[in-house]
């Protein structure tokens, strides 16, 4: 709560008021029931706080005992049931996907920037729909790339009823047992322009923390971590028949220098 002053124009003369802040608190380890047995004893004159905070839901109890600075831990999030574990961006152990994976993070460990051929592969696959048709343009040179590694285009709708949507992607690739910064993905999203969407596609995999600040800040990209990497190189190593996994990430980095171009993500427009 604050005191304020505001102005009535009507009047043309200020006014004081008061400002409030209202937080919902998370009830989670409550299961979200509600127990009206705390404010019953509130109500109750003769019972002291002391009483009274062992029915509170455990959020109040650690807002009394931090107060306002721990007020955001104990704020509900309605994003975080969207947000994706660790355990569930990792392939389990053993696996076809993990083996991949361990694959690919080695192919590319002392030559990171050539990644960028294989996120901008991913990205295709993950972005092309049956409505939507994505169009794959360049890889930016690593010594000048902006905050952008490679470029494509997503077309919604078809001839005059259609729309051209610039996709900015950035390509790391990553230790796998340790969640990406979220200072690369905040570089990525202030690269983009008004109507440009964004790809961060990684061989590691998105903090929870990470995950809640691109939902509530409504950020336009889309997040691929190492599971969905190796997804979608088994399938399609299964499409081209092809068994050995350093076989077909050897074809992709064989195009790595023939889609380098030094050009603006806007000349993908008029192709």
């Amino acid at each position: 709560m604050q005191l304020v002053t505001q102005f009535d124009r009507r009047n043309n003369r200020p006014f004081p008021n008061y400002s409030f802040d209202f937080a919902v608190f998370d009830q989670s380890k409550e299961n979200e029931e509600f127990s009206w047995k705390w404010i019953t004893a509130r109500r109750d004159s003769s019972k002291k706080n002391a009483e009274t905070i062992k029915l509170a839901p455990a959020t109040w109890k650690a807002w009394v005992q931090k107060g306002s600075n721990g007020i955001e831990l104990c704020r509900r999030r309605v994003v975080k049931t969207l947000t994706y574990t660790s355990n569930e961006q990792k392939p389990p152990k053993s696996s076809p996907e993990a083996k991949v994976l361990d694959t690919i993070y080695k192919f590319y460990s002392k030559r990171k920037s050539r990644f960028e051929a294989l996120a901008a592969f991913v990205a295709e696959r993950v972005i092309s729909t049956n409505e939507h048709s994505y169009r794959p343009g360049w890889i930016t040179p690593s010594t000048s790339d902006g905050g952008a590694d490679f470029v494509g285009r997503l077309d919604v709708g078809s001839n005059l009823a259609s729309a051209k949507i610039i996709v900015l992607g950035q390509a790391k690739c990553e230790k796998l047992t340790t969640p990406t910064g979220g200072n690369h993905i905040a570089r990525t999203v202030a690269r983009l322009r008004r109507g440009w969407i964004g790809v961060y596609v990684t061989t590691s995999y998105f903090s929870e923390a990470v995950q809640r600040e691109v939902l509530e800040d409504k950020y336009p990209i889309i997040l691929i971590n190492g599971y969905r990497i190796a997804q979608e190189l088994l399938t399609a190593m299964y499409e081209d028949g092809v068994s050995k996994a350093e076989d077909f990430l050897k074809r992709i980095d064989d195009t790595y220098e023939e889609q380098i171009m030094v050009r603006e993500p806007e000349e993908i427009l008029y192709e």
